[in-house]
């Protein structure tokens, strides 16, 4: 359990650190509570296309 919590916040990190800073198409976030708040929406966002894919390839 240790070493997954580790691992996620290695990734997070990994993640915060090479942010777009200079795209406009992307937001940059600053303040780490920010940049959680927004991770984990584009997390969820990803899951939720993850789940229409496979929907709508097991209806076709």
């Amino acid at each position: 359990m240790m070493l997954f919590r580790l691992k996620q916040i290695s990734l997070i990190t990994w993640h915060y650190l090479n942010q777009p800073l200079f795209d406009r198409s992307g937001q940059a976030a600053f303040e780490i509570k920010r940049f959680l708040y927004l991770y984990r929406i584009q997390t969820l966002e990803r899951c939720w296309q993850k789940k229409c894919q496979r929907q709508r390839q097991f209806y076709h």
